[in-house]
């Protein structure tokens, strides 16, 4: 959709690939740019791992920050 793709990919939920345009939708996207913030990890805007990361199977490159993250 165009929503979509007034995005960035990166950050964007999975659901707002389908039009759901929500304010989880959008918590989702603030989460990831947090993540990617402490975590110093650019996050794919494509491919398995994004989809991993929907799936909430977050891999330890990402998680194994000196920052506490709790997830």
């Amino acid at each position: 959709t165009s929503l979509a793709q007034d995005g960035d990919a990166r950050y964007l939920a999975r659901e707002v690939l389908s039009g759901k345009i929500t304010t989880a939708a959008d918590m989702f996207s603030l989460g990831m740019t947090a993540l990617e913030l402490v975590s110093d990890f650019n996050m794919p805007a494509t491919g398995d791992l994004w989809t991993d990361i929907r799936d909430m199977n977050i891999p330890p490159e990402i998680t194994n920050s000196k920052i506490c993250l709790n997830i």
